[in-house]
């Protein structure tokens, strides 16, 4: 039951990151700042969305998968602190919305993590009663 909605915040997770790769990161009045000028950017949120992808694919592993969600959640906040720092360095911008895509995308790694957590108790129990 709990892997289901794990894989379900795991997907919502790989598709907010993946509008992080059509939106802009920052605005400015006549054209956006895509992820596209950001190298650094670019490959940490790519490096992100597959380790969500592979982490989605990898349910067979609980353990493995907790961690690497842990993993995802520091890389996450690297990646929102590190386009912070490039909001705070740049000439007055509009933020959009791939600088604060991060956040919501931790918030779901955590929750996943939560119901792989349970459904590891879960299994524990029933491995108890044996």
């Amino acid at each position: 039951m709990f892997q289901r909605v794990q894989s379900l915040y795991m997907g919502l997770a790989s598709i907010l990151l993946s509008l992080c790769f059509l939106l802009p990161e920052l605005q400015n009045e006549p054209d956006g700042l895509g992820l596209y000028e950001l190298p650094v950017s670019l490959g940490l949120t790519l490096l992100m969305l597959m380790l969500i992808l592979f982490n989605l694919f990898n349910f067979k592993k609980r353990k493995s998968q907790f961690i690497l969600g842990r993993m995802i959640i520091l890389l996450g906040f690297a990646v929102f602190f590190y386009d912070a720092y490039l909001f705070s360095q740049t000439e007055p911008l509009i933020p959009g919305y791939a600088l604060v895509a991060p956040l919501p995308v931790i918030i779901l790694i955590s929750l996943a993590n939560k119901a792989i957590q349970k459904d590891e108790e879960l299994v524990r129990s029933v491995d108890r009663f044996r």
